[in-house]
């Protein structure tokens, strides 16, 4: 146990000694908290100037379906090679060290809650909206990330149980899919028993909220109604709730602890799994991430166009090999059902469902936008062979997520528009700042991958990466605000919208012009040699 004492301690020192020896890194940092303590500012003026906030029960829902969208990829994980709880690093020392096992899974159990306080570290992002809206004030919003972690680590630990239990097995494999359905069921029963017929579909929605049933859905109730109950000052509620979750997690870990005292192998899987990945997206092997049992819809054979624009073909032709809506998924399907969703809970927030929708998507978008097919080229050699300008072959790689994120976002605004009654000009003005967002993401990605020439996804490059995109979206954001501080209603917003979108397109285009020769000054993204 002193071992791993002495790891975690060394650990932050070595870190705090790095920060030291190159000050530059701690940059990012401050710009971070600076930006951060703006937004709670920020949120505590608008807070002030609002006379009475939205049902907090909305707040609930929400809570419970982001909780919910992690806990299907949490079961997905451990019914085919669980949650790399650990890294290769513990693999090669930590694992065959002369360390107790029950003590390393309490060092892994300390790796889990960094990770879910990175994953949910951009909830405190969110105070800027959940003040006006909610009335919470800063440390209400990191109650809320401090409910996020604890769900997460649940989450995670469930996933090596999973695993453990079920692996080589279908029959339990069967077994446990089966049980997940059940402890959602009794909540659709309800949900659907409450919206047939109602007159008031929001109202309806908010009793189904409010109900005993949802709150002791398992995880996502418990952890969702458990944190709501502390922010209204219902602690014994909130500690119930609570107290479950930190109790199905000691069952897991006692499980874990005294059923499968030597569980390496389990973890070793996912670890040797995660680490395969990350190698192969450094080294430009995209095509291995897909597994070898993955069904592929032969849709087609052939691609169309020349030069450059046989990037664009054959980016369709994969498409609808991997689904039937070609450019369109499961993920898109969700987004434009989670919009309307929203903006039935919102259709009387005096216009506050548009502007909310549209934060939350360019905060997904920030993190999404590098998972399309046009970047994912930098990675490969085919793109930096083709005898034309890098310009071009820039242009023709991201007309497929360009033509994406335009349709997906004329939908999720139309419907969450027409729900909620806004001028349709509004609602276009929230469509156009989300294209062009997408569009500025693009441009600060080639610019970022001409100035530095390495792999984005390495660490700390991400982070820049995301200080970054904060950096070129503030004078847009300065002037935005302005306008609408100096601007009557209900003009204001719409001038608001405009100024951001003018922004956005002019920054896009200034970053594209100044990566336009990026396949032609940088090498491939691979790993360096030592």
């Amino acid at each position: 146990m002193r071992g791993l004492v002495y790891l975690v301690a060394m650990s932050v020192k070595n870190g705090f000694l790095e920060v030291l020896r190159k000050p530059a890194k701690l940059i990012p940092y401050l710009i971070l908290i600076v930006f951060l303590v703006g937004m709670v500012v920020l949120s505590n003026v608008s807070r002030g100037a609002r006379a009475e906030f939205f049902d907090i029960a909305w707040l609930r829902g929400a809570f419970f379906l982001f909780i919910l969208l992690f806990a299907v990829i949490s079961v997905q994980k451990g019914l085919s090679n669980g949650n790399a709880i650990f890294g290769m690093e513990d693999v090669n020392l930590l694992f065959v060290s002369p360390i107790d096992s029950r003590a390393g899974l309490l060092y892994g159990l300390v790796r889990m809650t960094k990770t879910a306080f990175v994953t949910g570290f951009f909830i405190l992002f969110q105070v800027n909206s959940l003040g006006p809206m909610f009335g919470l004030r800063f440390g209400a919003v990191l109650l809320l990330l401090c409910g996020f972690i604890l769900a997460c680590v649940l989450l995670f630990t469930l996933s090596l149980v999973l695993y453990s239990a079920t692996n080589g097995r279908p029959a339990r494999k069967t077994a446990v899919r089966l049980i997940c359905v059940a402890a959602l069921l009794p909540l659709a029963v309800r949900c659907l028993t409450e919206l047939v017929g109602a007159a008031d579909v929001a109202a309806a929605l908010t009793d189904v909220i409010r109900s005993s049933v949802f709150a002791w859905t398992p995880v996502m109730g418990w952890v969702s109604a458990g944190t709501v109950f502390l922010l209204e000052g219902e602690a014994a509620s909130g500690f119930l709730f609570l107290g479950l979750s930190v109790a199905a997690l000691a069952a897991l870990l006692a499980y874990i602890a005294l059923s499968k005292p030597d569980y390496y192998e389990d973890v070793l899987v996912a670890a040797e799994t995660a680490f395969e990945k990350k190698r192969n997206l450094a080294e430009g092997q995209i095509n291995t991430e897909m597994s070898s049992s993955a069904k592929i819809r032969v849709a087609g054979t052939g691609i169309g166009g020349a030069g450059a624009r046989a990037v664009f073909y054959k980016h369709l032709r994969e498409s609808f090999r991997a689904n039937r809506l070609g450019l369109w998924g499961l993920a898109s399907i969700l987004t434009v059902a989670g919009a309307a969703l929203f903006a039935v809970f919102l259709r009387n927030s005096d216009g506050a469902a548009l502007p909310i929708i549209l934060q939350v998507l360019m905060w997904m978008q920030i993190f999404m936008i590098g998972t399309g097919r046009g970047l994912k080229e930098l990675y490969m050699p085919y793109i930096y062979l083709i005898p034309e300008s890098s310009f071009s072959k820039i242009v023709w790689s991201n007309l497929e997520i360009t033509f994406k994120v335009l349709v997906e976002s004329l939908l999720v605004f139309g419907v969450a528009g027409a729900i909620s009654g806004e001028n349709p000009l509004f609602t276009a003005a929230c469509a156009a700042v989300y294209v062009l967002f997408s569009f500025l993401l693009l441009g600060v990605n080639y610019l970022f991958m001409r100035l530095t020439g390495v792999d984005l996804s390495a660490g700390l490059l991400l982070f820049l990466y995301f200080v970054a995109v904060l950096l070129v979206m503030l004078p847009g954001l300065g002037l935005g605000f302005l306008a609408l501080a100096f601007v009557a209603d209900p003009w204001g917003p719409l001038v608001c919208l405009g100024i951001l979108a003018v922004w956005e397109l002019a920054a896009g285009l200034t970053c594209f012009a100044l990566s336009r020769s990026v396949l032609d000054c940088c090498d491939m993204p691979v790993v360096k040699p030592r």
